[in-house]
């Protein structure tokens, strides 16, 4: 969605400057800016018209037809799902590190024998806890979604490492861009 109000301020930029020289560093800014955002729709619309037009053909009236469409319907429909799985469970991973951190940091701060600050580590290793059992499942549920698109494609589409958060965020990305390249959904014959 494009920000009205992000647009507003920039236009007040433009107005406002009196400098040909910044004038050009903000267009070109912004023109960038433009251009990026309008890149990003389009992969965005791209991928969706990748992911939707194999189901929209109709199987012939055969059982071996129809059965390799519903698997085509359903790795379409699981694909994206994956996609935001693993982006949330990076995501996870990186607050559990950033909470780890913090605490760490706290229990080895000069001034740790204050019991207030005693109890906001206490909160602090508290919700890491809770984070780790959070990321745990989300792994879980990230390794079920690969193993079943890969079981109805019946070769590995995805390989991501789901043992544990650190392995996971160290090759996510990587196996993102894979899973992007190597997807190619069931063909209907």
């Amino acid at each position: 969605m494009i920000n009205k109000g992000r647009v507003d301020e920039i236009v007040k930029q433009i107005q406002n400057v009196s400098d040909p020289a910044s004038l050009d560093l903000i267009i070109k800014d912004h023109t960038e800016s433009i251009t990026k955002l309008s890149t990003e729709i389009a992969k965005v619309q791209a991928d969706i018209v990748r992911d939707i037009i194999p189901i929209l053909t109709l199987p012939s009236p055969t059982p071996t037809a129809i059965v390799e469409y519903l698997a085509k319907l359903a790795v379409a429909e699981a694909k994206p799902q994956l996609k935001a799985q693993v982006k949330m469970t990076i995501q996870l991973g990186e607050l559990s590190a950033a909470v780890k951190e913090i605490a760490s940091a706290i229990s080895t701060a000069k001034y740790t024998v204050s019991a207030g600050i005693m109890d906001v580590n206490n909160t602090l290793f508290s919700v890491t806890d809770e984070l780790n059992k959070t990321v745990a499942t989300a792994l879980a549920n990230v390794g079920k979604t690969q193993d079943g698109i890969n079981a109805i494609l019946g070769r590995a589409a995805s390989e991501f490492d789901t043992s544990d958060i650190e392995k996971f965020n160290n090759t996510a990305a990587e196996n993102l861009a894979s899973l992007e390249a190597n997807f190619v959904p069931i063909n209907v014959t």
